[in-house]
């Protein structure tokens, strides 16, 4: 039977037996918890009568934690195993066991995790500013292989190898790419990895926005333990958390977005329907890779985003039936413009699929993903983001990522008037504050005139 003892006002302790050691004396359990303030008698003894059951059975079954005695790095692979890979997404989940793996748990995985202070997270904030901390460890080829690579370079020999055209030109060019690419090029020519790819490391420091998730994953972490009642508060809710420069958004105004369509004039279908789609929707890179035919409803003139695809390099193309946030779940209504177009480039696949025979090796057209690649199967994610690169070089127009199309359709709905808990619903931010404070500045009367221009021209705007 546990015993109970009262502590405090409303603390009491639970102590379990739990036999005896070698040497005779009595093994024990105990267990601190806080009560609510308010209860009456009658209602703390029923508490602590179920939470003193509970814990005898962690303890007979062998599942009870005690924040005391393990220590940081013990609780993170609980928190992996129990939370973190039923939770969070691969994509996400990835990013959190590299981030407890390799820095947070060699820094702090020693300290018992009751013990864990606000001063430990100071300390360790402080160090990930400095160099050397990242572990992006790259691979480039060594001098004598890189010259073989040059002088075999022939028409088609990506595709064998199975990597993209631009991703081997960099390495021609003497870049460095990841452990899966030169693995790839290795196996194909059949040399050894070890004997003439030499590892490249990035020495410089960690951004300040880095440094600030690492402190909102440990903050997270701690939470859960918490709540499991490992221990009794979060002490990184003690720390402030590590200041991030405001990055000013990128966008087009109107004058360079009327620019960009006229560009688009001059390209092929694919790539044409892919910025309209992201332009006047304002969707993810990762949410456009996704896209089936299934999410287009041209009946009622929307887009459904229920998923997202991306390449992570130690993962490799990833698939998540679920969008960044819950949030993310949403349908966004589309102009008659990018719907035609849409329309236009599924009728070229279907003609394009006939014409190739049996040299299409994806599925058929307008059943599976929407933006190809030329042998038909689902382009890969990240080949929008460069094909827009070099296509703003080749017209001369100013520098923008492609998430910037992101922004500019922000900031069209902004000069439109839009409210921003419309504009934060239909960018899919699960936090309305995401949303305010990235274009709540923007100047709407500044901005009119792009939103003037486009309308004439588009019926972009239908929410």
């Amino acid at each position: 039977m546990p015993s109970i003892e009262k502590r405090s006002t409303n603390k009491y302790r639970i102590t379990i037996s739990c036999g005896y050691a070698p040497d005779g004396s009595k093994i024990r359990q105990h267990k601190t918890v806080t009560l609510p303030a308010g209860l009456t008698e009658r209602q703390k003894e029923k508490e602590l009568n179920r939470i003193a059951v509970l814990f005898e059975q962690e303890v007979n079954n062998g599942t009870y934690l005690d924040g005391e005695k393990i220590t940081f790095a013990e609780f993170a692979d609980i928190w992996l195993e129990r939370y973190a890979n039923k939770k969070l997404a691969p994509s996400t989940l990835h990013v959190y066991k590299m981030r407890v793996e390799k820095r947070i748990v060699p820094a702090l995985g020693h300290i018992k995790l009751a013990k864990l202070q606000p001063h430990h997270l100071l300390k360790f904030y402080e160090n990930l500013s400095e160099n050397n901390m990242r572990f992006d460890t790259l691979y480039k080829p060594k001098e004598s292989f890189l010259s073989f690579l040059i002088s075999n370079d022939k028409r088609g020999l990506c595709k064998s190898i199975g990597v993209s055209r631009d991703t081997y030109k960099k390495i021609l060019d003497g870049g460095a790419t990841n452990k899966e690419t030169a693995q790839k090029i290795c196996d194909y020519f059949k040399v050894d990895f070890k004997k003439i790819i030499c590892e490249y490391y990035d020495n410089s420091s960690l951004s300040d926005n880095t440094v600030s998730h690492h402190h909102k994953l440990i903050s997270s972490m701690l939470s859960t333990a918490v709540q499991w009642q490992l221990i009794m508060d979060n002490p990184a809710k003690r720390v402030k958390s590590p200041e991030v420069k405001k990055r000013k958004v990128s966008s087009y105004d109107d004058v360079q977005i009327v620019e960009l369509l006229k560009a688009l004039e001059n390209v092929g279908l694919k790539h044409k329907a892919m910025i309209y789609t992201v332009l006047y929707s304002g969707i993810r890179l990762s949410e456009l890779a996704g896209l089936t035919w299934e999410n287009v409803d041209f009946e009622n003139k929307a887009i459904t985003i229920d998923r997202q695809r991306m390449y992570i390099s130690e993962l490799g193309i990833v698939n998540q039936d679920e969008t960044k946030t819950t949030a993310g779940m949403r349908t966004i209504s589309m102009p008659d413009v990018v719907l035609k177009l849409l329309k236009e480039y599924r009728t070229e696949c279907i003609e394009t699929r006939l014409k190739m025979g049996n040299l299409w090796e994806g599925a058929e057209p307008g059943t599976s993903y929407i933006f190809l690649g030329k042998d038909g199967k689902p382009m890969f994610p990240a080949s929008p983001s460069k094909w827009f690169n070099k296509f703003l070089k080749k017209n001369n127009l100013p520098p923008l990522e492609f998430h910037g199309l992101r922004h500019s359709n922000a900031s069209i709905l902004v000069a439109e008037g839009i409210d921003i808990v419309t504009i934060s619903e239909r960018l899919g931010h699960s936090n309305k504050a995401v949303t305010l404070n990235t274009y709540a500045h923007l100047d709407v009367g500044a901005k009119q005139g792009m939103a003037d221009t486009l309308n004439k021209r588009f019926e972009i705007l239908g929410v």
